[in-house]
């Protein structure tokens, strides 16, 4: 959810840690990610969706896609190709329990 605080959105889900220009659209390729329960009653408890966007000269949305991954992945940066986008998932292991 976008909350205001003083007339400027605040709030949504974060964004990775850095953008990328397509040289052959000109258009800024970004990933946002949220982590939640996994609804899989097998396996890891936490699930991670990734969004990918494109994003035109005016900053409007004109492509998303969705990816769901098992557990919580850790992901700073990415690459992409013509079709690809290409993410390291780094491992990683974590404890929530002391934040409860």
């Amino acid at each position: 959810a976008i909350h205001c605080l003083m007339g400027l959105p605040i709030g949504g889900d974060p964004l990775g840690a850095h953008t990328h220009v397509d040289p052959s659209t000109g258009r800024l390729l970004t990933f946002s990610y949220q982590m939640h329960p996994s609804l899989n009653p097998v396996g890891t408890p936490l699930e991670t969706t990734l969004t990918f966007m494109e994003l035109d000269e005016q900053f409007r949305v004109v492509r998303s896609k969705q990816h769901h991954l098992a557990g919580y992945a850790f992901i700073h940066d990415f690459c992409f190709t013509d079709d690809y986008y290409i993410f390291f998932r780094n491992p990683v292991d974590l404890d929530l329990s002391p934040f409860l």
